[in-house]
C-alpha cells in the first residue's frame, strides 16, 4: 500500500483537518480532540521529514483522537499503547496486498 498524507478524514462524523508544518518544536505531532486538528512537523533543521516517518506520527495522533472521541481517555493518554499500536497499524498497512 502506497503511504499518503491526508489533508482531512471524518471520525464519528466530525472532520479532523490535518495540518504539516514546523510550527512543532518538542513533539513530532499533537492533537486536539475539542477543536478537531492533528497537527504534524514535517520538517527538521529545513529537511523533509520521510513520509514514513510522518504517516506513523499521524496514526499515533490520530489514535489519540479516536480513543478521546470514543471516551477511553485513559487509553488515549497511555503513550506506550498508543506507540506500539501505531507502528503495528503503520506494518499492517505497508504489508498489505
Amino acid at each position: 500500500m502506497k503511504l499518503f498524507l491526508p489533508k482531512e478524514f471524518t471520525i464519528n462524523g466530525q472532520k479532523i483537518k490535518v495540518k504539516y508544518d514546523n510550527s512543532l518544536h518538542e513533539c513530532m505531532g499533537e492533537s486536539n480532540s475539542e477543536l478537531n486538528y492533528i497537527k504534524i512537523k514535517n520538517q527538521y533543521d529545513g529537511h523533509p521529514y520521510p513520509i514514513e516517518q510522518m504517516f506513523r506520527t499521524l496514526l499515533h495522533e490520530l489514535l489519540h483522537l479516536m480513543y478521546y472521541k470514543m471516551g477511553f481517555s485513559a487509553t488515549a493518554k497511555n503513550e506506550e499503547f498508543i506507540e506500539g499500536s501505531a507502528g503495528i497499524l503503520l506494518e499492517i498497512l505497508k504489508t498489505m496486498k
